[in-house]
């Protein structure tokens, strides 16, 4: 398991910052990746009650 790395604290968040903006991009883009794959998964799980699977 990889540690996790603590940022630097936001001087002023209600500045624009167009580096961080494609960085949250990417993280918005893997979270949604991740909640389809979490969706996907629970699909399946439920369609099989007597697998052993909880929810």
């Amino acid at each position: 398991m990889k540690p996790v790395e603590k940022n630097q604290p936001i001087e002023n968040e209600f500045e624009f910052d167009t580096d961080r903006d494609d960085e949250m991009e990417d993280v918005a883009t893997r979270n949604r990746r991740i909640t389809g794959l979490m969706q996907g998964v629970a699909r399946q799980v439920s369609l099989n009650p007597n697998d052993g699977m909880e929810l």
